[in-house]
């Protein structure tokens, strides 16, 4: 129900707000210039309102798909834990704070107790987890490229602009970078 709700906003409404804001401003302008409200309109036909309709239309469009091939794939389409041909376990260390959201922390599991871990022992994992409640989150793409990263409780959303797959490697980075101090 969500998912239809926002294309409907996307795709439908968002675009005729836009049409309603440029009337708006083109009656405001006719009465600031003219006196009258609609002398400006009356100067339109109706095929130039059809234009400017399917300009605007045609605007969303390529921007959506525009959005849609600069972003990078989300973690719905690769998933970055051990493969089959990985056969290392990890066992969850912690969670690392970033960007708002948590960050689960695990080590790699070691068969022999006097063997000090390495920094690359460690990895952050995905998806990140909710501050609040520690849900995993979602992750879906809204109109202009950005993501929301969302609770499924409903009691936390944040947006970014890359996708917590591509973020994955700084928080990774940054882990490690700690443990090596």
């Amino acid at each position: 129900m969500k998912k239809s709700t926002e294309l409907f906003l996307a795709n439908f409404l968002y675009p005729l707000l836009v049409v309603a804001v440029v009337a708006a401003a083109s009656m405001i302008y006719s009465r600031v210039s003219t006196g009258d409200f609609l002398a400006y309109f009356a100067k339109l036909r109706l095929y130039q309102w059809l234009l400017i309709t399917i300009a605007v239309f045609l605007t969303f469009a390529m921007a959506k798909i525009v959005s849609i091939a600069k972003q990078p794939l989300t973690s719905s389409t690769l998933h970055s834990g051990p493969t089959q041909a990985d056969n290392t376990s990890y066992q969850e260390l912690g969670e690392h704070l970033y960007q708002g959201v948590l960050w689960p922390v695990l080590q790699r599991a070691t068969l022999r107790s006097d063997v000090v871990p390495s920094p690359d022992d460690f990895r952050v994992d995905i998806p990140p987890r909710c501050p609040n409640c520690k849900t995993d989150l979602d992750e879906r793409k809204i109109f202009g490229g950005r993501l929301v990263w969302s609770c499924p409780r409903g009691d936390f959303r944040t947006t970014s602009s890359i996708s917590y797959l591509a973020m994955q490697e700084t928080v990774q980075k940054l882990v490690r970078g700690t443990l090596r101090k």
